[in-house]
């Protein structure tokens, strides 16, 4: 169990901890949140709300096609956190499951 744990780097253990926070690509810090209401997760460059990407944006959009790399990774990004919290929600829903 505790060999599993080094497989992720630390900043995946943070999305798993907390639902928003700090992300880095390429050293290049990024904000990233979780929106309950839609069960989206967001990113954006740390301190510009205006370029901020949401994880339901699909590989064949015209966005992410004709983007550039820097859209592209952090559209692949934002889904993995997407991802991440969404299975940390899932575990928490089996855990009390299985308590009942």
């Amino acid at each position: 169990m505790e060999k599993d744990m080094d497989l992720w780097p630390e900043e995946m253990w943070q999305i798993w901890h907390k639902e928003a926070g700090i992300f880095h690509i390429e050293n290049l810090p990024y904000e990233y949140g979780f929106d309950p209401e839609t069960e989206t997760a967001w990113l954006c460059p740390s301190g510009k709300k205006s370029q901020t990407i949401y994880s339901d944006i699909k590989r064949d959009d015209p966005r992410y096609v004709n983007g550039t790399d820097e859209f592209r990774s952090m559209v692949e990004t934002v889904r993995m956190i997407e991802n991440i919290l969404k299975a940390k929600r899932a575990s928490s829903k089996i855990a009390n499951l299985s308590t009942s």
